[in-house]
Parts: C-alpha cells; sequence; structure tokens
C-alpha cells in the first residue's frame, strides 16, 4: 500500500467515525464550548482543552481524552507537545501518522506566524516578537542549534538560517562561514541566536568570545552584530544587554 492510499483510507477512517454526527465550524463549536467568547476571543483554555480541540482533526473519537492526558504527562506541557519532534511523538506510541503530521503542521503554521510579524519591520519596532519567533524554534530543542539571522540596512530581517547543530552542551560556531552567508544575503547586520537546553542562560566563556570575534570581523566588513540572544524554556539573556561584547 503506498503512502498517499495509507493517508486516504486514514482519511476516510475519520469521515466514517464522523458519519453520525453533525458538522460544527470550529469556531461556532469553540463558543458553544465555553472557550471562546461570541467574538472569538479567548476565554479560557487550558492546556489539555486545546490539545483535545486538536486532535478532534486527526485521532479517533474514542481516544481523544487518552491521548490528550498522555501527551501532557509525557511532555509537559501544549507548547512542549507542539515542540515534540515526528521521532518522540512515534515513539509515544499513542500517536499514528495522520496525528504526528497535524501536531507538526501546527507548529510550523505558529511559526510562521510568529515570523511573519517581524518580517520587514526594523527590529527596533519589534525585539519582543523576534525573541518569541526564536525561542518557538529553539527554546525546546534537546541538542544545542545555532541560528543566524540577516538584517538590511533598515534592520529588516531579510532571512534566517540554521548555521549549525550541536549536542546537548555545545555547537560550533564558524565565523568564516557565518562571514560568508552575510555576504551571500547582502547583509548590512546580524543577530545570532542559540539555545541552552539545560535551561541555564549563563553565557559561558566561549560563547563570550565566540561573540566577540564575530563581532570584530564584522567590523572590518562593515556590518553590525546588533546581539546574540541565548534562548531556553523560561526564557532569554541578551549578551548586548550584559555589556559581554
Amino acid at each position: 500500500m503506498t503512502a498517499q492510499s495509507k493517508c486516504q483510507d486514514t482519511f476516510q477512517t475519520r469521515l466514517e467515525d464522523r458519519e453520525s454526527e453533525r458538522f460544527v465550524p470550529f469556531d461556532q463549536h469553540c463558543v458553544a464550548s465555553g472557550l471562546l467568547d461570541p467574538l472569538g476571543n479567548n476565554i479560557a483554555v487550558s492546556d489539555r482543552e486545546l490539545l483535545e480541540l486538536v486532535l478532534e482533526r486527526s485521532a479517533p473519537i474514542s481516544s481523544i481524552s487518552a491521548i490528550a492526558s498522555h501527551l501532557l504527562e509525557k511532555f509537559g506541557s501544549f507548547a512542549e507537545v507542539l515542540s515534540a519532534n515526528h521521532h518522540k511523538l512515534a515513539e509515544f506510541g499513542k500517536c499514528d501518522e495522520t496525528v504526528c503530521n497535524d501536531l507538526a503542521l501546527i507548529r510550523i503554521a505558529a511559526q510562521r506566524l510568529l515570523r511573519g510579524m517581524v518580517c520587514q519591520r526594523p527590529l527596533m519596532s519589534c525585539w519582543s516578537e523576534l525573541i518569541d519567533y526564536c525561542r518557538s524554534l529553539l527554546a525546546f530543542e534537546t541538542r544545542e542549534v545555532v541560528l543566524i539571522i540577516f538584517l538590511d540596512d533598515q534592520q529588516r530581517i531579510i532571512g534566517d538560517e540554521v548555521h549549525s547543530l550541536g549536542s546537548a552542551h555545545r555547537a560550533p560556531v564558524y565565523v568564516r562561514e557565518i562571514m560568508l552567508r552575510c555576504l551571500v544575503h547582502n547583509a548590512s547586520g546580524l543577530v545570532i541566536v542559540h539555545n541552552h537546553p539545560s535551561g541555564d542562560l549563563t553565557p559561558s566563556q566561549l560563547d563570550i568570545e565566540q561573540t566577540r570575534e564575530i563581532a570584530q570581523t564584522c567590523l572590518a566588513l562593515d556590518i553590525t552584530l546588533l546581539d546574540h540572544f541565548i534562548v531556553a524554556r523560561d526564557g532569554f539573556v541578551s549578551l548586548r544587554n550584559a555589556q559581554l561584547f
């Protein structure tokens, strides 16, 4: 059986499960459930309620409550469930391919929404939105990831890309490669972001030394290093605000 036919069969099963139900638009369902007011404003939605609503799209109706409970017990919160990669969800055993793909789709949509809030805007007017976007990408990663954000001469984002993937304690930084990518993007500035999976936001001595080296190299190329952020599940730190470079 091909992947496409399996997907079609799964979708057909979902439809059959709901044949006896009257279709209600999602927003009307939320209002009827007391989760949203008539204007669509969030009243009070717990992680469990929100996850159950999400799972209604892809999980068997009879299993939704149990799957939501087990996911929250394993991962801790709605945000952490969405941030879990496909492999971890598959290991869980309660999520089939359709559920895994649906959760991934919602995560990507949320990240795209956050990115859209900072693109084409000078960073001076949207620093908090930038942090939200970066944390959505990196805060729940189990290994260090270095992200480079490239800026034009108006400090607007013109690109962002993963520079390196590392271990739970360190990710490599290649200064020459960062400068080359700046030239490829014709960037006038950049922001470096990396995560600390441990949750400890204290910059290491290596973090500080590498940031200073990058800042000095940028000066020679008339490029500005605006900041280096370290993000984690519970917050972030700015190396510039800490006067570490």
